[in-house]
C-alpha cells in the first residue's frame, strides 16, 4: 500500500490548481464565478497559517523564532493577494451555491494543503512535543525552508487560477482587483524561489505517523529517542547542516 507523503500532498494541491486554471470558465453563470475566488482566498489563508515554526514547532514557546525574511516576504504577498481578492468579490455577482468544477478543484487543493499540517501534526503531541524521531527535523531551518518553497508553488498555481478569473471577469473593477491579486501571488513565488534555490527535499518524505496507543490508560508516553540513538542513515538526514544565508529582500 502506497504511503502519502508531504511532498505528495503539495503535488496534489498544485495539480488541482493547474487543472482549474485550464478549465473553461466561460460556461459559468455570473453567480458561480465568485465562488472560486472565495475558495482561493480560503486556500491562501491556509498557506499563510502554515508558515514558520510557530505553526508546528515542538520546542517551547520561549524558544520559537520569528519568521525569516523569506517567510515574512511570502506572507506579505499573500496578505496583499487576499486583500485584492476581497475587493474583487465586492464587484462580483452574489455567489451561487455551487461554482462547478472550478470551485471543486480549488477546494480539493485546499484540502491537500490542510492535510500537510495534519500530517506534520501527527508526529507531535498535544503539547507539541515530538512523538516520533522524524519530528526532530522540525528543529532544523531546512524543514521550514522546504515548506516555504512548496507553499510558494501552491501560491503560484493559485495565481494562475486568479489570472484566469481576471481575464474572464465581467466587471472592469473586479478584473483589476483580480489582476492585482495574481501579480502579488506571482511576486511571492518568484521571490521565494530566488531565496531558496537548493531547498533540501528530505522533509518532503514525511508521511503520517501511526496513532500512538499507550499500553495502559493514563500512563504517560515515554519520550521519543533522540537523534543520536537513531540508525546512521536517519542521523545523516537529521544532522544540522549549514549553508549560506539567502534571504529575500524585504518587500515592505
Amino acid at each position: 500500500m502506497a504511503t502519502t507523503t508531504i511532498g505528495d500532498l503539495f503535488d496534489v494541491a498544485v495539480t488541482h490548481l493547474r487543472q482549474v486554471a485550464r478549465t473553461p470558465l466561460g460556461s459559468l453563470q455570473s453567480g458561480e464565478r465568485s465562488l472560486p475566488a472565495r475558495e482561493v482566498d480560503g486556500l491562501l489563508l491556509r498557506v499563510q497559517d502554515g508558515l514558520g515554526p510557530q505553526a508546528y514547532t515542538p520546542v517551547p514557546t520561549s524558544e520559537e523564532r520569528k519568521l525569516t525574511d523569506m517567510e515574512r516576504d511570502l506572507r506579505g504577498w499573500l496578505v496583499q493577494a487576499r486583500g485584492a481578492l476581497g475587493t474583487a468579490r465586492q464587484y462580483l455577482s452574489p455567489q451561487a451555491e455551487t461554482g462547478g468544477p472550478a470551485a471543486k478543484g480549488v477546494i480539493a487543493a485546499s484540502q491537500a494543503v490542510g492535510a500537510v499540517r495534519d500530517t506534520i501534526g501527527s508526529h507531535l503531541g498535544p503539547d507539541r512535543a515530538p512523538l516520533t524521531p522524524y519530528a526532530y527535523l522540525l528543529r532544523e531551518q531546512d524543514a521550514f525552508d522546504y515548506l516555504a518553497s512548496r507553499y510558494s508553488e501552491v501560491a503560484w498555481a493559485a495565481g494562475q487560477v486568479v489570472h484566469r478569473l481576471a481575464q474572464e471577469a465581467e466587471y472592469p473593477r473586479a478584473g483589476a482587483a483580480l489582476d492585482r491579486a495574481w501579480r502579488s501571488l506571482d511576486r511571492a513565488s518568484v521571490n521565494v524561489r530566488a531565496s531558496s534555490p537548493d531547498t533540501d527535499r528530505v522533509f518532503g518524505s514525511f508521511s503520517a505517523a501511526l496513532p500512538v496507543r499507550p499500553t495502559h490508560a493514563g500512563r504517560r508516553i515515554r519520550p521519543v529517542p533522540s537523534p543520536a540513538s537513531l540508525p546512521r542513515t536517519a542521523n545523516a538526514s537529521l544532522a544540522p547542516r549549514t549553508k549560506p544565508s539567502t534571504t529575500a529582500p524585504n518587500s515592505g
